[in-house]
């Protein structure tokens, strides 16, 4: 390979400037290491864990525009506004901000009013952020004025804050469906959202920065800005009453960070999140150290700790990162990660340091299968157990329950779990610590027997051997083998 060419994107700063990037170019015979980088006189703050390039290479700087997201060398985001308008990409996020100022005058969010006595105005905060498509790359610079919620008081200037949500199981659902009916599928957005909400309570707010007449006066908000406390539910509100400006975004291909795939003269759809799963390692610099077979090392057992085994405080945050990074993936459309992400969280509190290896063992694991995904067809669905009298068009729900008796040995619990499958794929599934001790592996389900007789001949429910229980996965640390056969079982897919 000496005399091929290498392209390396490295995020730089020099002479005092905010953020920038600098493209290198080198043979890969003569990389020796970031030293080369000191030579160029690159003041890098990842220097040390990236590889440079001897002194004399090409470098030039770039505009962010011009390459890929990576996640390993994230585009910087100004945390302040002055750091925003002063920085080398100023003129954007200037124009993004006056794009927000726009929205929120077009949509009369406030009245301009004196303070009443006895009444507190909340400050608000510009958050700057970048835009990246399915495929990573960057495709919009952001502003957006968040009010400090954090300041406001219950009973005050809020009450009831609670707003219903679509889950993701309605969505795979939905997906499913599609897929197997033939339906097209579209995606809008509403344009900005949350400014639909009416307030009913007296809210105040200081004048923004970048905003601010001078006259001392504070906005007496109208219309629920992010950030309130009460925004969510005031705009689930709002929703039910009226119609909105949206965006027409044509056919949905990459909705809350997951890409949907699909072939229509097959019937097939596929959902994974395969930039996500990817950028875990890298995230966390645990590119090097393997890609493990399995989600959990063999014989891993969760169980409280002495003191002297828990970890330190930064590593304690970094476990809390890691796992939470981990359950969006695993309730979206990594189910073969639930049961291992399950046990983790449930250490959060306190993680040895053997759990620590364990989350980061994991994060190898997303990051090395990132292109395994949920798959919906009417194929897959035929395959099916019970599938044999389903007609062409037809759909088949086929729900899936198991548990491991006496798994937590701490307290005698058992780990339960349940996945349903529609058109082949998994659309609802979860892996969870039983409340009660059960004395018997009968006594760890009682839950589906109640169902069983509640809907006595309605549903039709049989006995799973182990080899064939799609659930299995959910409830147990498997084997290499068994758990690449729990994935096709659970409807999943790699590509």
């Amino acid at each position: 390979m000496v005399g091929s060419s290498l392209e390396l994107i490295l995020r730089g700063r020099e002479k005092g400037e905010v953020g920038g990037f600098w493209k290198m170019g080198c043979a890969l015979g003569d990389c020796k290491g970031s030293q080369g980088m000191a030579a160029m006189g690159l003041d890098h703050p990842e220097a040390d864990s990236v590889k440079g390039c001897e002194a004399g290479s090409v470098v030039e700087q770039i505009e962010e525009d011009e390459i890929a997201h990576c996640y390993w060398a994230p585009i910087p985001e100004p945390k302040t506004r002055e750091e925003a308008l002063n920085g080398p990409n100023g003129e954007k996020w200037k124009a993004s901000e006056d794009e927000e100022f726009g929205s929120l005058i077009e949509n009369e969010t406030w009245d301009l009013c004196d303070l009443p006595p006895g009444k507190k105005a909340i400050t608000s905060k510009m958050i700057y952020r970048h835009k990246y498509g399915p495929e990573g790359e960057l495709t919009r610079y952001k502003s957006r004025l968040v009010a400090r919620g954090f300041q406001q008081t219950k009973g005050k200037d809020y009450d009831e804050v609670f707003a219903s949500v679509g889950k993701g199981t309605t969505l795979r659902v939905l997906l499913a469906i599609a897929a197997l009916l033939g339906w097209k599928i579209r995606q809008m957005d509403i344009v900005t959202a949350f400014l639909n909400g009416i307030i009913l309570e007296e809210v105040y707010m200081k004048q923004p920065e970048g905003l601010d007449d001078g006259s001392g006066r504070v906005c007496r908000l109208k219309k629920a800005i992010y950030g309130l406390k009460q925004a969510p539910r005031a705009c689930a509100e709002q929703m039910l009453e009226m119609q909105f400006k949206c965006s027409k975004m044509g056919e949905v291909k990459y909705y809350l960070g997951m890409h949907v795939e699909r072939d229509v003269e097959k019937g097939v759809l596929r959902l994974h999140q395969r930039k996500y799963c990817e950028g875990l390692a890298e995230k966390y610099g645990l590119q090097d150290g393997g890609k493990p077979a399995t989600p959990l090392p063999s014989g891993f057992t969760v169980e409280p700790c002495a003191d002297e085994e828990v970890v330190g405080e930064s590593d304690r945050k970094l476990f809390h990162s890691m796992v939470g990074s981990l359950n969006y993936a695993a309730n979206h459309t990594r189910p073969n990660i639930a049961f291992a992400t399950s046990r983790l969280a449930s250490v959060v509190s306190r993680p040895s340091h053997e759990q620590l290896e364990a989350a980061k063992r994991l994060v190898r694991y997303v990051s090395a299968t990132a292109s395994v995904g949920l798959e919906y067809s009417g194929v897959r669905q035929r395959l099916q157990r019970g599938a044999a009298d389903v007609k062409s068009g037809e759909m088949l729900l086929s729900c899936y329950t198991d548990a491991s008796f006496n798994s937590v040995k701490a307290d005698g619990t058992s780990i339960g779990g349940y996945v349903c499958l529609l058109g082949g794929g998994a659309v609802s599934w979860r892996s969870k610590k039983q409340n009660e001790v059960g004395l018997t592996s009968c006594e760890t389900e009682p839950k589906w027997h109640w169902v069983r007789r509640f809907l006595d001949k309605e549903v039709r429910l049989e006995i799973v051997k182990t080899h064939q229980q799609a659930a299995d996965i959910f409830t147990k640390r498997l084997a290499e083998a068994d758990h690449w056969k729990g994935m096709k079982l659970a409807g999943m897919s790699v590509h």
